[in-house]
């Protein structure tokens, strides 16, 4: 079968029968946990325009959860000694390669978006919503992580449709473990290829992790006790999924998987995180806005009591300059007269 050759179980060296099961139940599992981050994903981003806004969060991201749910059950079927028709693995192969790509342009999406919303450096640039220092570096740092991106699903589909020669029939289905312990050939160069993909994307996320650990131990507006917060999940995150392209051929296939799920699960639970902070920062927003507005209020008030009381007294001045003046004369007339009587 063709698809035996590439990314899924070899009946060779895949898992022994008296442990079939677990693998199939494992998969399953792990095809279920997928689907249920796919509707989180979903609805974590809708709660927030913040996050709804962004194209890779809202779509790339759960897309990634998607192609796992996939990936993991037609795994649990292969394992269960079911025939996968080529034309379902081809498409498996397609959508298995889109993986990478997407979680690199995620995690950098919400990364470079939080650090812009406070202005606060981000690989070397500062962006803001008024400002932006740097143009010509921030166009050039966005383009960049998009051909990166294109590159790493480029990578995938040569790995995936053995476009590569020599072809390693392991390719896909072994990590880090194979190039360690047998010695370089040229069909290793297939097998480089294959954990390449993640191993760029994890290497980022390195980054982006410290990053987002900065953030939230200095900038957030939720104050954490502790530097160990949640925003240095997506740490932990990473090294399970670097830790899952290391095992042979027996195991990789599943912790491999598992790696991306827990990753995934550690930017779910950022996306809880940003959540917060931006529903923080709104209600300061609304805050000073209240202050403002009543700051406004009693000033216009304020000042109309004060345009009231001028007007009042141009009112005075004017009746008192109406008023006719005494008669002076009148009045001595008036005392003379009664004297004489």
């Amino acid at each position: 079968m063709l698809h035996r050759l590439l990314t899924f179980l070899d009946p060779d060296d895949g898992p022994l029968p008296n442990d079939t099961a677990g693998f199939i139940v494992a998969f399953s599992i792990l095809s279920v946990a997928s689907f249920i981050s796919v509707l989180q994903g979903l609805w974590e981003t809708s709660r927030t325009q913040y996050l709804y806004d962004r194209y890779s969060l809202k779509i790339l991201f759960p897309w990634a959860s998607f192609v796992q749910c996939i990936e993991n059950a037609t795994l649990a079927y292969d394992v269960s000694g079911g025939q996968i028709a080529d034309g379902w693995a081809y498409i498996v192969y397609a959508l298995q390669a889109t993986v990478p790509p997407c979680l690199f342009l995620s995690t950098f999406d919400i990364t470079y978006s939080i650090h812009k919303t406070r202005s606060i450096a981000f690989c070397g640039i500062v962006d803001g919503h008024t400002r932006t220092k740097n143009p010509r570096v921030v166009k050039f740092l966005k383009w960049a992580t998009r051909f990166i991106a294109l590159g790493l699903l480029a990578i995938g589909l040569v790995v995936n449709f053995n476009l590569v020669t020599p072809v390693n029939p392991l390719a896909g289905r072994v990590g880090w473990y194979y190039l360690v312990t047998v010695p370089w050939t040229d069909e290793s160069l297939h097998v480089l290829l294959g954990i390449l993909p993640i191993g760029i994307a994890s290497l980022a996320s390195f980054y982006f992790s410290a990053a987002l650990w900065r953030y939230g131990t200095t900038y957030s507006m939720v104050v954490h006790a502790s530097p160990f917060n949640p925003w240095f999940s997506p740490f932990f995150g990473t090294i399970a999924l670097v830790g899952g392209q290391w095992f042979d051929s027996r195991w990789f296939p599943l912790l491999s998987n598992l790696g991306i799920f827990v990753f995934v699960e550690s930017i779910l639970l950022l996306f809880m995180e940003v959540n917060k902070d931006m529903h923080a920062a709104t209600e300061l927003v609304d805050f000073l806005d209240t202050i403002g507005s009543k700051r406004d209020d009693k000033v216009a008030e304020q000042k109309q009591g004060a345009e009231e009381t001028n007007e009042e007294e141009r009112g005075g001045h004017v009746e008192l300059a109406q008023s006719p003046p005494a008669d002076p004369q009148g009045d001595d007339t008036s005392s003379d007269t009664s004297i004489n009587v």
